[in-house]
């Protein structure tokens, strides 16, 4: 499986190979998983990319914080125990599959640092 900086920094020079399409940014969860991996131990561990950092940034505009903000506002189960908590209280993966702050202790350790997803991703936020 690729690690979310292999597939983050692909898409990213996607993007910037068909000159910063619009259309080629991030969807409104992918963007949300990538700022929390911007911030994240593995990210911080692996380092990465201006051209990253820029993809994200630019996602994140497109987005917009009113739309990160109701995301964030959110109510979802975590994907282990099913407790329902607002989003911004739950890890992430890109997934879909969501944890709360008792349950992302069960998950292992992905060789960044970051939590591991059962679908073999990393857990964020």
């Amino acid at each position: 499986m690729t690690s979310v900086k292999e597939q983050i920094e692909a898409e990213a020079k996607d993007w910037i190979d068909r000159r910063r399409d619009q259309k080629m940014l991030l969807n409104p969860w992918a963007t949300l998983h990538a700022i929390c991996w911007v911030g994240s131990d593995g990210a911080k561990k692996e380092g990465y990319s201006e051209n990253l950092a820029e993809f994200v940034a630019a996602s994140k505009l497109a987005v917009g914080m009113n739309k990160i903000d109701q995301m964030l506002n959110q109510r979802d189960h975590c994907s282990y125990c099913g407790t329902r908590f607002r989003v911004e209280n739950l890890s992430l993966c890109r997934c879909g599959n969501v944890y709360c702050y008792k349950c992302i202790w069960n998950l292992g350790i992905h060789p960044n640092g970051n939590r591991a997803c059962y679908c073999g991703g990393e857990v964020v936020g």
